[in-house]
């Protein structure tokens, strides 16, 4: 699962938490699936970075499944080639 945030919208960030919590639920407690989140606006100054994202998002409460951040950002693509080499990793290593 690659789950994107806009990490320069603080207010929806809530919602994104719960939706997040929400799937982890959903999948269940013996899924192998991983949770990929890409923090997406990096290039941006008021943007959350990942130690903020991890205690807004309560991703310490997901512990079902694997999950990792990665920061990036659409506009410029950094970071962007890390997270598609992690999931082909991850996908390689799943078959």
């Amino acid at each position: 699962v690659v789950f994107v945030i806009d990490c320069n919208d603080e207010q929806r960030i809530q919602l994104a938490r719960n939706e997040l919590l929400d799937l982890s639920k959903k999948l269940g407690r013996s899924s192998t699936i991983p949770i990929v989140i890409a923090a997406n606006k990096q290039d941006l100054s008021h943007s959350l970075r990942k130690e903020e994202l991890i205690k807004k998002l309560s991703l310490t409460k997901i512990q079902s499944n694997e999950w990792k951040i990665f920061e990036m950002s659409a506009h410029t693509g950094g970071g962007v080639m890390e997270m598609f080499s992690y999931l082909s990793e991850i996908i390689h290593n799943h078959q």
